[in-house]
C-alpha cells in the first residue's frame, strides 16, 4: 500500500513539472519582422510616441501588464515617456517578453529574438536592485522588457577599531600661579660724611727732635766722664 501511495505521488510530481521543463527547454520564439501586429504603430518620433500612448491608452495599459509592470510602474513609464526620461537605442535581439495586439487587444510572447538592428525607445525602471528595461521598437510599439540585476551599492570599507587599551587617566589640571609685583625697593639711607679734622704734625716733629737732642747729649756725658777715669786705682782706704 504505501508503494502504491509513492508511486502515484512520484506520478503526480512528474506530470506537474513537465510543462515546466518543457516550456524552460522550449527554443525562443524568431520574429522575422515587426509591425505585423503593432500595439501603437509605426512610431517616427518621441512626440508621437507620446501622442499614441495617450490615444490608446487601453491597449497600451493592457501590453504593460502583460509584461509583468504593477501600476506604480506603469505609472512611473507614462511619467518617464511624457518628462523625455528615456532614451533612443538599438534593441536588444532577445526579450523576456514582448507583446503584440489585435483587434484593440494586447497579447504577450515569452523569450522572443527580433531582428538585429532594431531600433526604439529604452526607459528603466528600478524596484530596489531590479532593473526593468522596458523597450518600445519604433517600428511597431509593441512594449517588451527585460530584467537585470543590479550590483549592490559600494560601501567603503570600516575601519577596524584600535586594540582596547587601558584608559589613561587624565593629569590633574595645572595649577596657573599669577606672580605678584615685587614691593616696591625703598630708597637708600642717606650717607652720612664724616669729616676728620686733620691736625698739624709739626709739634710732633718738633718733639721728636727734643728727644733727639737730649739722647745725644747724654751721650757724650756719658763718654766724657769713662775718659776722665784714671788708670791707677785709688788707694784702699783702712
Amino acid at each position: 500500500m504505501i508503494r502504491f501511495f509513492a508511486c502515484a505521488l512520484i506520478g503526480a510530481l512528474s506530470t506537474l513539472c513537465l510543462p515546466i521543463a518543457a516550456r524552460a527547454e522550449s527554443p525562443p520564439i524568431v520574429l522575422e519582422v515587426l509591425g505585423r501586429a503593432p500595439v501603437l504603430g509605426q512610431l517616427r518620433s518621441t512626440a508621437e510616441l507620446r501622442e499614441r500612448m495617450r490615444s490608446d491608452s487601453s491597449v497600451f495599459l493592457q501590453a504593460a501588464a502583460l509584461i509583468g509592470l504593477t501600476n506604480v510602474q506603469t505609472d512611473t513609464l507614462m511619467h518617464d515617456i511624457d518628462a523625455g526620461n528615456l532614451r533612443y537605442v538599438v534593441i536588444p535581439r532577445h526579450l523576456e517578453r514582448t507583446t503584440w495586439a489585435a483587434d484593440g487587444q494586447a497579447h504577450v510572447l515569452n523569450n522572443v529574438i527580433i531582428p538585429a538592428d532594431t531600433h526604439g525607445w529604452e526607459i528603466d525602471i528600478r524596484d530596489g536592485r531590479t532593473l526593468s528595461e522596458v523597450f518600445i521598437p519604433a517600428a511597431c510599439g509593441n512594449l517588451s522588457i527585460n530584467h537585470r540585476l543590479l550590483p549592490p551599492p559600494h560601501r567603503d570599507a570600516v575601519p577596524t577599531p584600535p586594540p582596547h587599551r587601558d584608559a589613561v587617566p587624565t593629569p590633574p589640571p595645572v595649577a596657573v600661579v599669577t606672580p605678584q609685583p615685587l614691593p616696591p625697593v625703598p630708597p637708600p639711607p642717606p650717607q652720612t660724611i664724616v669729616r676728620v679734622q686733620r691736625q698739624s704734625i709739626v709739634p710732633w716733629l718738633v718733639a721728636g727732635l727734643a728727644l733727639f737732642i737730649a739722647g745725644h747729649n747724654t751721650t757724650n756725658t756719658t763718654t766724657t766722664i769713662i775718659n776722665n777715669i784714671p788708670s791707677t786705682p785709688p788707694p784702699c782706704w783702712p
